[in-house]
């Protein structure tokens, strides 16, 4: 027994909206990794002025109490936004602070 004619003319416009939808979903996760890979730049131009201001003034490039304040700080924020796992977030940030470090060297 195959299916109504008007079952198949809706399966077939449900595939339709849904390939359409998942390509707009597509478009959006470009446009937000391309904004990630900017404020990536940012971050990284900041940390070599940083790091250059503290050779300056001759203190060390490294201080964990700051960048366990700047983790910290990070999972409320992830935690506010109701981010499903602030964790997944901290491993992300503590990466950006390890290749932050080395920039300033």
């Amino acid at each position: 027994m195959g299916l109504k004619k008007g079952e198949v003319a809706r399966r077939r416009n449900t595939k339709a909206r849904d390939e359409l939808t998942l390509h707009i979903l597509g478009a959006q996760f470009h446009k937000v990794d391309m904004e990630i890979v900017r404020l990536l730049v940012q971050r990284a131009k900041l940390t070599k002025k940083v790091g250059e201001v503290k050779k300056n003034l001759g203190i060390p490039l490294v201080r964990r109490e700051i960048e366990e304040e700047r983790v910290e700080a990070v999972l409320l924020q992830a935690r506010k936004l109701f981010h499903p796992n602030p964790k997944d977030v901290e491993t992300i940030f503590r990466l950006i602070i390890a290749t932050s470090t080395v920039l300033q060297v």
